[in-house]
């Protein structure tokens, strides 16, 4: 299963807790849940309905017992405060975002409803929490950050592409290097030369970036999994 789908399961799951209502229960037929939910990307990728999935499995329906709103960005982040405005004047009794770039701005939109992360790779560095066992705030949530990624990805890569000697590592200038340095470090302990590149996700420079990869000669392009994973792909389709 794709980890970001995966993350975003967890999320629906971990969201559960927050709502308050016990599925089939008294409470929850007489009152709805509202539940927001937030995304950097377009509605075209499958993490939304990820995000259903979790819920479903802890017997939440949307129409059904809950009832969710929810607001992609599509890159353009500016529209952040106007999306969480949405919401809050919708009277949410909870709000799950993805990926600490959402996060930052859920913090400053929104006060007193708790607001789940998930697909945030250092919650601390990305400046989203100060404290990963006592978030504190009305944040909380999970990382993304899986140390033996890099080395599956890369092992996958050089299964390949055997003669493979450059690579491009490509992460979102607007959240934490964490995944970055330990792609990088890791290729370069595999012994191939490693082009780490970062960029903004809220107008990526696709024509630099390949120009960047032919000038450079490089191989083979890993694609973090960053905001600026979803920004690519809404771009390119």
């Amino acid at each position: 299963m794709n980890r970001r789908r995966f993350s975003l399961q967890l999320l629906g799951v971990a969201l559960g807790s927050r709502i308050g209502i016990a599925p089939g229960s008294a409470a929850a037929r007489a009152a709805i849940a509202r539940i927001g939910f937030v995304a950097p990307q377009g509605r075209s990728l499958p993490l939304f309905d990820a995000f259903r999935q979790g819920l479903a499995e802890l017997g939440y329906a949307d129409g059904r017992n809950i009832v969710i709103e929810a607001r992609f960005a599509a890159g353009h982040f500016d529209r952040f405060p106007e999306l969480f405005a949405e919401l809050v004047s919708l009277e949410m009794n909870v709000i799950a975002v993805t990926g600490a770039v959402t996060a930052r701005a859920a913090m400053k939109a929104v006060r007193d409803i708790p607001i789940v992360f998930a697909v945030v790779v250092d919650p601390v560095a990305d400046h989203v929490v100060t404290n990963m066992e006592r978030p504190g705030g009305n944040l909380t949530g999970t990382t993304s950050f899986d140390p033996q990624q890099a080395e599956k990805q890369l092992r996958l890569l050089i299964e390949v592409l055997p003669a493979i000697k450059r690579v491009a590592i490509l992460g979102d200038a607007g959240v934490s290097p964490a995944l970055l340095n330990a792609s990088e470090a890791q290729a370069r302990a595999m012994g191939l030369e490693a082009l780490p590149l970062r960029i903004t996700a809220t107008n990526p420079p696709l024509q630099d970036v390949f120009g960047t990869l032919r000038q450079r000669r490089c191989e083979a392009l890993i694609v973090l999994e960053e905001p600026v994973v979803g920004v690519l792909a809404d771009s390119i389709a």
